[in-house]
């Protein structure tokens, strides 16, 4: 039993099931079901900064990430100057593979945190932004721990890591254009990228995708792992289904689109230009 398409570049695509005589009926109903949801669709998927060659190393991943080393850097260069360090955010204050570890900081995770937080000396306190943290979530805490210390000192904005904040902002254009959203994190802190009344599926197996699931949906949004938003798991924890597993899958349920989005944010302080020789024209690069 077969029911088959067309495919742009005229290839013959479709469904088959194959059933002993004794199930014969229930492929059949199991054929039309899937049948009836047929259409023409895209598929959008996010490319990770880490995978495009962003803030990350290219090619080791987010568990070496420079910015994070530099952050832990930074930390202890301010311990060593006495001062009280402010962790903020909620990223991954790990996610920076160093021999020498930092020593402790005081974690600010959120606005309640900031606002109550007793700092010993306030006239010797620095901030550093937890590695992977949302930037957008971070500003009202410094905002906020500002306003308490006014002596504040802290990491230079051109050091802040925007992973996690541009992997936000993607999924959640994402979220939008679509009709579907199948979340394949394991974690589940994809949510807070999706807004809301977007209609959202967990997959953790392929036989999670439902076709009901699909009838309406011209436009599919996949939050796949490994991606800046969720938490390294173990290998052994990681769903066995992919999103080249549900590409896969839906293309054969009608014509398919997949595209790809990415959203990268750049700091450029263009210090250069302003200590240029006078005696020449103006250069945006840094002497040799």
């Amino acid at each position: 039993m077969t029911t088959t398409y067309l495919d742009v570049d005229g290839a013959a695509v479709g469904i088959a099931i194959a059933a002993p005589a004794y199930l014969e009926a229930l492929a059949q109903q199991s054929l039309q079901q899937w049948t009836a949801v047929l259409r023409t669709r895209r598929v959008l998927v996010l490319l990770s900064d880490a995978r495009s060659g962003g803030n990350s190393a290219e090619g080791r991943g987010l568990a070496v990430c420079p910015k994070a080393a530099a952050s832990r850097g930074l930390v202890r260069q301010y311990q060593r100057r006495r001062d009280t360090v402010l962790l903020l955010g909620t990223g991954r204050a790990s996610c920076a593979n160093d021999d020498e570890p930092a020593g402790p900081a005081i974690a600010v995770p959120d606005l309640a945190t900031a606002h109550r937080v007793q700092i010993p000396d306030p006239e010797r306190l620095s901030f550093v932004l937890a590695p992977c943290s949302i930037v957008n979530d971070v500003t009202p805490l410094l905002r906020e721990l500002r306003s308490r210390f006014p002596l504040l000192r802290g990491q230079h904005p051109d050091q802040w890591c925007y992973v996690a904040s541009d992997a936000q902002l993607a999924a959640r254009a994402a979220a939008e254009a679509s009709d579907l959203v199948l979340d394949l994190n394991p974690t589940g802190r994809a949510e807070a990228a999706i807004p809301p009344g977007v209609a959202v599926r967990r997959v953790e197996a392929l036989s999670d995708i439902r076709a009901a699931d699909l009838a309406d949906a011209a436009t599919i949004a996949i939050l796949s792992s490994p991606h800046p938003l969720y938490e390294s798991v173990a290998a052994t924890e990681r769903p066995v289904v992919t999103a080249a597993g549900i590409i896969e899958v839906l293309s054969g349920l009608g014509p398919l689109s997949v595209v790809q989005h990415l959203a990268r944010t750049a700091a450029r302080t263009d210090i250069y230009a302003r200590i240029a020789p006078t005696d020449g024209p103006a250069s945006n690069k840094a002497p040799a």
